[in-house]
């Protein structure tokens, strides 16, 4: 079995060459053939064709919901923007906003652009939350919500149309197996 074998070369190869071993590093790479012998079992080939299949099905409604982010990452993202980027200065060509800890004080504001914001929507929508830019006027804030909750609802959509799906398919499966074996009992 080659794969076998490309996956334990490496290790000896290190073992009776301890002094490169720096320089032998991409050897071990090769012990990442050792996954491909999972494979050859026939239970797992078969879920794993399984689950192309449901993502192969599932296309069209990743395809809408991809739009529908794409257009919400657009659309909160300009919106951020302008609500966000406090008062420009010229004199050091940077946005600036009042700090929400010290009152009194204006600190330089994350959202420098648009397609900054971008970023923003992206990580707020995706349910990360980096913490490094979030808003601090009263319409940032509420759009910081909307933009959580549709998130939320991207996420949710695709998990139902790919359950939905896996179940169809995984049901379907089970009745042809099924239906082979009642067949094969027949014919003996």
């Amino acid at each position: 079995n080659i794969i076998a074998l490309l996956s334990v070369v490496p290790f000896y190869i290190e073992l009776s060459h301890t002094v490169v071993k720096a320089k032998i590093g991409v050897l071990r790479v090769l012990r990442l053939f050792r996954l491909l012998r999972f494979i050859k079992f026939g239970s797992f080939a078969e879920n794993l064709a399984i689950f192309v299949e449901v993502f192969r099905t599932s296309t069209m409604g990743f395809g809408i919901i991809l739009v529908f982010i794409l257009l919400a990452i657009i659309l909160f993202g300009s919106i951020m923007f302008f609500l966000e980027c406090g008062e420009w200065d010229p004199a050091t060509g940077r946005y600036f906003r009042p700090d929400i800890i010290y009152l009194d004080a204006d600190v330089k504001t994350p959202y420098i652009s648009i397609p900054k914001s971008f970023w923003w929507v992206i990580v707020t929508t995706a349910t990360v939350g980096y913490g490094d830019m979030y808003p601090t006027t009263a319409g940032g804030q509420v759009l910081a919500v909307l933009t959580m909750y549709t998130g939320i609802l991207c996420l949710a959509m695709p998990i139902t149309v790919i359950g939905s799906n896996f179940l169809d398919i995984y049901t379907r499966n089970k009745e042809i197996a099924a239906e082979e074996l009642r067949i094969r009992e027949l014919q003996v």
